[in-house]
């Protein structure tokens, strides 16, 4: 299956593309196009929407993301990056592979000098994504979670944090 992909809107129908992206299991709001206006109307955001096609020029696939940008100076650059909330969303199973590597190969042509890195901050388990993000020159990367057990009293929490973490809390709290 031929697989193109593009971020020209005009290339698009929009009615199918929102349908596409509602009907999509793996769909979140900031995969949508309402998220695609604010990212737009942000100052410092930089948003690209990818949208893949078949040669019947069906939606396979499509991918939000947002250049994110620090600051509005000379030093933007050192600090841009790219973020997409979710994975890319594909609508056929058996040409998943093919089709998020061609969106994230399409993605990374346009950022390659616009950023210092490209992120996907994942949603949802996607142990079924693993293989082709790194077939698609991505490494993948735990998040970093913190599980509190609330049932337990603030004497037991507070208990558990270092002394100088209470010390800096303290201080925190007696400096308003």
């Amino acid at each position: 299956t031929l697989i193109q992909v593009t971020s020209d809107f005009k290339k698009i129908n929009i009615s199918e593309l929102i349908q596409f992206i509602n009907q999509n299991s793996e769909g979140n709001v900031f995969q949508t196009l309402e998220m695609y206006k604010v990212f737009h109307s942000t100052k410092n955001y930089q948003p690209l929407f990818l949208v893949a096609v078949n040669e019947h020029q069906e939606i396979v696939g499509s991918m939000l993301s947002c250049i994110i940008y620090d600051f509005s100076s000379f030093f933007r650059f050192l600090t841009a990056r790219s973020v997409t909330m979710g994975t890319p969303l594909v609508s056929d199973v058996d040409e998943k592979e093919k089709v998020v590597c061609k969106i994230l190969d399409f993605h990374s042509a346009i950022i390659k000098d616009k950023v210092i890195y490209s992120e996907i901050r994942n949603l949802r388990d996607v142990s079924d994504y693993r293989k082709i993000y790194s077939s698609c020159g991505y490494f993948f990367s735990e998040h970093l979670n913190f599980l509190i057990d609330l049932r337990k009293s603030e004497t037991e929490l507070w208990s558990q944090l270092s002394k100088s973490r209470r010390r800096r809390i303290n201080k925190a709290i007696k400096n308003g």
